[in-house]
């Protein structure tokens, strides 16, 4: 089977749509698949033989915000679609982007290829935050005819019933095999970690006001986020003139290879975002057996079980974070029971082998 995935990022470009896509080439072709990327102008994205790059150049930090750049990318691709599919011909295309799977419905159509999508945000659970994108994201579904749509947030698959009847749950993974040897190291100072943009949705605002309550209170803290993005000078600025300079290290954007160990050495990971389709970066924690704190938003709650792999607090609420962390800091027991119970349900319901052959299923049907 020849796929076709349509993203608007793919590594070395951060994001959870760049490590699903990437995950799902990988498995795919081990199944003996033949697969091909159609995805951004952008110099963090690898050149490869197999990807096919389009529009103005732009920068990764800006892929998840419509542009002008990026409206008039995506006329580009518009005129360009017809030629790129019958070029590539492929039996399938996976769309990880709602505009630009609209863009290449038209041409799918033409040549009788069914096209699917994938939500890496949410349907109906941004709607409060953001009813503008909520909106046309719904209008461009509509227009698209996608065959089948999948989403990795149980949430939406909830508030979609009767709405969507094609939408199908199918929730990320990680590849268990690069957590074989998990190394365990004893900080002198307990250490918290973030993974994941720097910016505002992540909820960063509500982690360093957390990081305040902490030092207020003399307890023993180090916070490292590792990221890059939009926001992070103004953040850099804040620690500083909130004196948390010595508490907050911000590392910057790291390899996988990196990023693993310091999800390793870590004692507890935190993801405060306002809004999360999924959380990638929670289950990478838990396969390395770390106790989580996320916020109740979006796919979240349907990852966390409470005081089981970790805790759940409410958004935009330092106090409740700063709670959950010292929760966890005070009672090492059941920091390591969380871990434990983390790893379990990961290796039991979030690896990519799962999750591939699903989709694989999944694909097979449309093209039959």
């Amino acid at each position: 089977m020849k796929i076709l995935h349509v993203t608007k990022k793919y590594p070395n470009a951060v994001g959870g749509d760049a490590i699903v896509v990437s995950n799902l080439e990988k498995q795919q072709k081990k199944n003996g698949h033949e697969v091909f990327i159609l995805t951004t102008n952008c110099d963090d994205i690898l050149n490869k033989p197999n990807v096919t790059k389009f529009g103005l150049k732009d920068n990764s930090q800006h892929l998840d915000t419509i542009t002008w750049r990026r409206i008039f990318s995506l006329i580009g691709l518009y005129f360009r679609s017809k030629k790129i599919i019958s070029q590539i011909k492929p039996d399938v295309v996976h769309s990880h982007s709602i505009d630009m799977g609209f863009v290449l419905s038209s041409a799918c159509r033409k040549y009788n290829i069914p096209i699917i999508n994938t939500f890496h945000g949410g349907i109906f659970s941004i709607t409060d935050r953001d009813k503008k994108r909520s909106f046309i994201e719904r209008y461009l579904i509509k227009k698209a005819k996608f065959k089948v749509i999948t989403t990795p947030n149980k949430k939406d698959l909830k508030l979609a019933k009767g709405v969507y009847n094609n939408l199908v749950y199918i929730p990320n993974g990680v590849d268990l095999s690069k957590f074989k040897n998990i190394k365990h190291k004893i900080n002198k100072t307990p250490k918290i970690l973030f993974v994941g943009r720097i910016d505002r949705l992540k909820g960063l605002d509500y982690l360093i006001d957390s990081a305040k309550i902490l030092q207020d209170k003399k307890i023993e803290f180090e916070i490292e986020l590792v990221g890059d993005g939009k926001d992070m000078e103004m953040y850099k600025e804040r620690v500083k003139e909130m004196n948390l300079n010595k508490k907050i290290k911000f590392l910057g954007r790291k390899s996988p290879e990196d990023t693993l160990k310091h999800y390793q050495t870590a004692d507890i990971f935190v993801l405060p975002s306002l809004d999360e389709s999924f959380g990638i970066v929670l289950i990478e924690a838990m396969a390395c057996k770390k106790p989580v704190i996320g916020t109740k938003v979006g796919g979240i709650p349907y990852v966390i079980n409470p005081n089981k792999d970790g805790l759940l607090v409410p958004p935009k609420n330092p106090q409740a974070l700063a709670d959950a962390i010292i929760k966890i800091l005070k009672n090492p027991k059941l920091a390591k029971q969380m871990g434990e119970a983390g790893y379990k349900k990961v290796k039991e319901n979030f690896t990519w082998s799962i999750q591939v052959d699903k989709t694989n299923k999944l694909l097979k049907e449309l093209v039959k």
